[in-house]
């Protein structure tokens, strides 16, 4: 007999982020292996795909812009007593608290009896209160999915933090605990933060990486004419991309070959960061560089597809951090280039994967880009067959539904 499972997900598609496609795959194939999923997220903006999965979708409201925050964040002594009663409060999210305020009040009018377990999926935070609130309503258990940390660097091995810092984490952590108390499991998405979440909670939980969504990369077709190198996601201020940087600069000075390097997903909150790293190693000017902003999901994948070096900056110091990027780049079968090398996560996956390896200097990584670019000047497709399919959405929803039966007979 199936069991009904409710998803709580403030990102679901057409949510265009990462973080909608982990949601979306479990609503997906979750039923596969015995769940009547149901999902309560948000109606936003965009073409929504059909389903069989029922969703309940709450108008958003306002969502405040965290390029132009409302003005009580960006007046210096309103902004510190507004963080502060938001953080005593437990409202860590405070961007998102209109959205969280329209999802607590469907979920009190809801009869919410006809679930046997509930899966939040952090972030936000509110999904973890949500979540321990239905359970003293309903007595229903619930299990809480960690995409990341409150703040990801608390997986760093020194973390540098201010005193202020350090208080907002221990509010952060109390609130956490307190929340999870009477959590029937949790979840994450790297070994280095399940150990964290574990010694938190006191409980183990359950790795559930995020996977690459097979039929997306099921489309057969040539790669790009001109040979391309390409990095198709967000990069953020902490990513290392210098030794990247160098080691394509230093590829291009030395090809008389055209070279297209295509860099997509940079938004506003992080252009200038990639924009001081192009111009560090003279790339700024490369007539071949295309800097594109966010793009729709399905554009990114083609430009994964079909280019013939794809580039992986790691978090190098941040335990078990990486973007959900690095499986759609290896489900490519494409060569992939990661330096500097350090990132314990990404470095095992790329010793597990058959055309991509970390590098240590910028040599290294333009003498694995000129191997490449040899292949292709030969006619020789730089594209393998992808051997990572323990790492497919399915694969992964099927560990979950696993891992959520054995919390329900706990």
């Amino acid at each position: 007999m199936s069991k009904r499972l409710l998803i709580l997900s403030y990102h679901y598609p057409p949510f265009n982020a990462t973080a909608s496609q982990r949601a979306a795959s479990f609503s997906q194939y979750l039923p596969a292996h015995g769940w009547d999923v149901e999902v309560c997220t948000f109606d936003w903006e965009g073409v929504q795909s059909e389903s069989t999965t029922i969703v309940h979708r709450i108008y958003p409201g306002k969502v405040e812009s965290k390029a132009r925050p409302h003005w009580t964040l960006r007046t210096p002594i309103i902004s510190t007593l507004r963080v502060a009663w938001h953080y005593l409060n437990g409202t860590f999210d405070y961007q998102s608290s209109e959205q969280r305020k329209r999802m607590d009040a469907w979920l009190r009018k809801e009869d919410l009896s006809r679930f046997d377990l509930v899966l939040g999926i952090f972030s936000p935070h509110f999904h973890l209160s949500q979540a321990a609130e239905i359970h003293r309503k309903w007595g229903i258990p619930f299990v809480i999915d960690f995409r990341d940390m409150w703040d990801d660097r608390v997986l760093q091995t020194n973390p540098q933090l201010t005193k202020k810092e350090l208080l907002l984490h221990a509010l952060v952590k109390y609130k956490w605990r307190r929340w999870m108390r009477d959590a029937a499991g949790h979840t994450s998405v790297s070994a280095a933060m399940n150990d964290q979440l574990s010694v938190l909670f006191n409980q183990p939980g359950k790795v559930i990486f995020n996977g690459y969504q097979t039929a997306e990369h099921e489309v057969n077709g040539s790669q790009y004419p001109i040979f391309t190198i390409s990095h198709a996601g967000t990069i953020v201020e902490w990513k290392q991309i210098d030794m990247l940087f160098e080691g394509i600069a230093l590829f291009i000075a030395n090809t008389a070959s055209e070279v297209h390097l295509i860099l997509a997903g940079v938004h506003v909150l992080i252009a200038s960061h990639v924009d001081a790293a192009l111009k560090k190693h003279n790339l700024i000017n490369h007539p071949g560089l295309k800097v594109m902003p966010r793009i729709p999901r399905a554009e990114a994948i083609d430009i994964i597809r079909k280019s013939h070096v794809l580039f992986y900056p790691p978090a190098v110091g941040f335990e078990g951090v990486y973007s959900s990027r690095i499986f759609e780049f290896m489900a490519s079968g494409n060569p992939i280039a990661v330096a500097p090398r350090g990132d314990r996560a990404v470095d095992e996956l790329m010793a597990a994967y058959n055309n991509g390896d970390t590098f240590n200097s910028p040599a290294e990584v333009a003498a694995f880009i000129t191997q490449q670019h040899h292949k292709f000047a030969a006619g020789i497709p730089t594209q393998t067959t992808n051997n990572m399919t323990g790492f497919t959405r399915e694969a992964q929803a099927q560990a979950l539904s696993d891992y959520l039966k054995s919390c329900l007979k706990a």
